[in-house]
């Protein structure tokens, strides 16, 4: 932790939530008995007074918190760290620091118990300054009273107005008119020019993408050489056999010859 992050509130705010811690057990209020009796109680060593530990039942509990909320706020900036919550650290510690003033305050007015009887000590009144300074102290670590109103506000929800009863069938004219619109802010000189340029125009269409050229024709098949035709000789018809030479009986003259066959056709 280093101490000389610490600005000007929250030293003020460190050291008022210490002495504060200590002052609780300081006396707060005594009993006052008077006469003999207090003599009495004197004389046997009865201490009469009472700390703020003992003296109230929430009060004290609340003084102790705001301590702690001061104390955060003193070791988070010192530390250089940061936390995540919903409002900075100097707005709860102020916020509690008030809240204790104006409780302290009550309490010094209206002592717990029989006014006649409980005597305010000097315990109270330090403890009085001491949380006042804590929380002037808290006020100045989170920048003024300006800037930790702000912050408080940002965090109020903001309450929607109420919608507009619906109109009826007799409502009048009037009534149903809707109210003006706001005039619509003239566009920025660029947007200007740009709503003036002429539309471009469309692209032409690409040109149809050319058919593939036709495959080329398969050339034609020569014909077949014919077959050389083979001449071959006619077998030859076989001789006739020559008729059996009839035999003449008693005629010795020999029959004519027969003519020879003619010579074979040569191809």
């Amino acid at each position: 932790m280093d101490v000389n992050r610490l600005r000007t509130g929250e030293k003020i705010a460190g050291a008022a939530a210490v002495l504060l811690f200590l002052d609780l057990f300081l006396s707060w209020y005594s009993v006052d008995l008077g006469g003999a009796l207090g003599a009495a109680a004197s004389r046997a060593g009865v201490d009469t007074s009472v700390s703020g530990w003992q003296a109230f039942s929430w009060v004290d509990l609340l003084l102790m918190l705001t301590v702690l909320a001061a104390l955060a706020m003193v070791f988070v900036r010192g530390t250089g760290r940061s936390v995540d919550l919903p409002a900075s650290l100097p707005l709860i510690a102020a916020g509690l620091g008030g809240f204790a003033t104006v409780v302290v305050v009550y309490r010094i007015l209206n002592q717990p118990g029989p006014n006649d009887l409980i005597s305010v000590e000097y315990g109270a009144y330090l403890g009085l300054v001491l949380v006042a300074a804590l929380t002037y102290g808290a006020v100045q670590a989170g920048g003024g009273v300006d800037d930790l109103r702000a912050e408080a506000e940002s965090l109020t929800p903001r309450e929607t107005p109420p919608a507009a009863p619906p109109s009826t069938g007799s409502a009048s004219v009037a009534e149903t008119v809707p109210p003006p619109q706001a005039p619509v802010p003239a566009p920025p000189p660029a947007a200007a020019a740009a709503v003036e340029e002429p539309a471009p125009e469309p692209p032409a269409p690409e040109p149809p993408a050319p058919e593939p050229p036709a495959p080329d024709p398969e050339p034609p098949v020569p014909a077949a050489a014919p077959e050389p035709r083979s001449f071959e000789p006619e077998p030859l018809a076989a001789e006739p056999e020559p008729a059996p030479r009839p035999t003449f009986v008693g005629d010795d003259d020999e029959p004519p010859a027969a003519e020879p066959p003619p010579p074979p056709r040569a191809f």
